[in-house]
């Protein structure tokens, strides 16, 4: 496939957004499955689509390019499937609402790796980005966890899903910087015709690792975890992995920023769940962080 002009990449990543900020209805109507086994049905689906694709038209590309590209592109896959692992499992304890816009965190984990990396220095207006963005995370965690501990004296429960959200935030990040590295050097499908194997192999080798696997599940459940690796995942990450080609990572993880947005919609619309005061709170935080953000990155 042909990499994109920047105005194509620009659709590609509109595209991507939509397609995949369906994917927490998808999983909240597969929520009977374990999210081990949601993740591995994801993923394993792209790698049926995909890996014929690659070996069609990749594997003179896979033999000219350095090993090094090779082994990125398996541990992109990895961290994809811990990525799905931990945020499709906080879905299941915390709000839509909240794994989604601490998921979404990426732009500050993207910007911290470049300050421990060297590849950026955060100015001022980047440094309070970060702090406006991780001070509204921790407004949701508390919400969540005083949430919880009015239900059940706890507190216990919210919480771990939002550090769950979190954790795949901080993988999704790293996937992102690997995924724009290696892309400069390999195409689309050679690219995910190794990412998406690795990923599908590693969460099919932990479903019989963790029991997630059940034979007794609804019909319902098995064509909402279709569904989520046909659009959330052929569709929208695919959308996303095309323009990592013209786009930045740091631009991708912006733009993944739209998902809480979304996901607070499709929380509202298909299964009532209302954000509360800490949510809004934290949310307006994010969003302020967000935007210094692009104010910090356009002076920069």
């Amino acid at each position: 496939m042909r990499d994109p002009s920047p105005g194509w990449a620009l659709a590609g990543a509109a595209v991507g957004l939509l397609a995949v900020s369906h994917a927490v209805v998808f999983i909240r109507l597969a929520a009977p499955a374990d999210p081990i086994l949601i993740a591995a049905v994801r993923m394993g689906l792209a790698a049926l689509v995909f890996l014929p694709l690659a070996l069609r038209t990749s594997i003179p590309e896979w033999r000219a390019a350095p090993r090094a590209e090779i082994l990125l592109a398996c541990l992109a896959g990895l961290l994809l499937a811990a990525h799905f692992a931990a945020w499709i499992a906080s879905l299941s304890l915390t709000t839509i609402v909240n794994s989604t816009a601490l998921v979404t965190l990426n732009p500050v984990w993207i910007a911290l790796y470049g300050l421990l990396f060297g590849s950026m220095k955060p100015g001022p207006l980047a440094w309070g980005s970060i702090a406006l963005a991780v001070g509204g995370a921790m407004l949701m965690g508390y919400g969540s966890a005083q949430a919880d501990a009015a239900a059940d004296g706890s507190g216990a429960g919210r919480l771990t899903g939002d550090l769950l959200a979190l954790l795949g935030g901080v993988l999704m990040a790293a996937y992102l910087v690997i995924g724009q590295r290696v892309r400069a050097r390999l195409t689309l499908f050679a690219y995910v015709g190794l990412c998406y194997p690795a990923a599908a192999i590693a969460l099919w080798l932990a479903v019989p690792a963790t029991g997630a696997w059940s034979a007794a599940l609804p019909a319902g459940v098995w064509l909402a975890m279709l569904a989520l690796g046909l659009v959330s995942q052929i569709i929208g990450h695919t959308a996303y992995n095309w323009t990592l080609k013209s786009l930045s990572p740091g631009f991708i993880a912006l733009c993944l920023l739209g998902e809480p947005v979304l996901g607070a919609v499709f929380g509202m619309v298909y299964f009532q769940e209302m954000p509360g005061p800490w949510t809004w709170a934290g949310g307006v935080a994010i969003l302020g962080g967000v935007a210094l953000g692009l104010k910090a990155e356009r002076r920069g």
